[in-house]
């Protein structure tokens, strides 16, 4: 039996899962609220996932970052309303497994871009009607090498939902009306960070990274990012499996399997963070291309039966 899946995603936890012939999903766009303090009304330009098409249209966003006073390489906590966005959903389901980020550009004190990710939620969509995502809260950490008033632009949000069994990302963009949502001020000398030692060179899909470190909080929990070189587009469960751990003296060790599909080719940051404490390294990744059609030798080619064959051959 098969399904034919289409997930919308208006706004911030506004969104739309079509499932099944027959279900539409209208993409009209919603009167953003008037600016509060904290928020901006932008247009943003969605790209839906599993071929669905694109939507685009206004979408309130509230950032609100504690504390207003911070010290480089020290951790900030971001809470994040998003409003309506340019689209409803016209299918009813429930509990689907959902979780937001939002990408904030930095400028002024520091350049980058930080994410902030919020926990995973079931939400329930129903038919003609916008999906509400509770205001989510995340961490991040401001760079060690800030200094100085740090303003915070969003970018880009980006929306993990699970359905059926597949994982499905939909990614709006910041096209036009943007601006800061709120800003830090950073002083004071920079925190020791901890290091990370990650493969030199280009990886491919699919390859197991060996991972190293000194400096983390002991026996510390570590979480492993794969994002776009500078910060931000970080891809959706870029991993598929992950050994890391950090030891009662703060070092690191371990294996990530990058998955085989969705990572496209590119220059990554790959960021462990732990008990408030990251370090960041930048790989490549690259896709086999094949040079030229595959070929296979069996040598010998007869043998009787118990015979061991070995197998040769390029562009595999």
């Amino acid at each position: 039996m098969s399904h034919n899946l289409r997930l919308l995603w208006g706004r911030r936890g506004r969104a739309a899962i079509v499932v099944g012939a027959g279900l539409l999903l209208a993409a009209t766009g919603v009167t953003a609220p008037a600016a509060l303090a904290g928020t901006v009304n932008p247009t943003v330009h969605c790209v839906l996932p599993a071929g669905q098409g694109e939507a685009t249209g206004p979408q309130s966003m509230q950032v609100e970052l504690t504390p207003e006073n911070a010290a480089p390489g020290t951790q900030v906590h971001a809470v994040v309303t998003l409003g309506t966005g340019p689209a409803n959903s016209t299918a009813t389901l429930n509990d689907v497994p959902t979780t937001p980020s939002i990408d904030l550009a930095m400028s002024g004190g520091a350049t980058g871009t930080v994410t902030v990710t919020g926990p995973t939620v079931n939400i329930d969509t129903v038919s003609g009607q916008p999906v509400q995502i509770p205001t989510y809260e995340g961490d991040f950490i401001i760079p060690n090498t800030a200094q100085g008033q740090v303003d915070f632009t969003p970018v880009r949000n980006v929306t993990k939902t699970v359905v059926f069994g597949g994982t499905y990302t939909t990614t709006c963009d910041v096209v036009s009306g943007g601006g800061v949502v709120d800003s830090v001020t950073v002083q004071g000398p920079g925190s020791e960070q901890p290091t990370l030692t990650a493969p030199i060179g280009t990886v491919r899909p699919g390859y197991t990274l060996n991972f190293a470190g000194l400096g983390y909080p002991a026996s510390s929990v570590p979480a492993v990012t794969l994002c776009a070189a500078g910060g931000g587009a970080c891809v959706t469960d870029p991993f598929s499996n992950s050994t890391l751990a950090i030891s009662a003296t703060g070092a690191l060790s371990g294996t990530a399997t990058l998955r085989t599909t969705n990572v496209p080719d590119g220059s990554y940051t790959v960021t462990v963070t732990a008990g408030g404490k990251q370090a960041s390294s930048t790989i490549t990744v690259q896709a086999f291309v094949p040079t030229g059609p595959r070929t296979v030798a069996y040598n010998p080619t007869t043998g009787p039966l118990g015979t061991v064959v070995t197998l040769t051959g390029t562009n595999w």
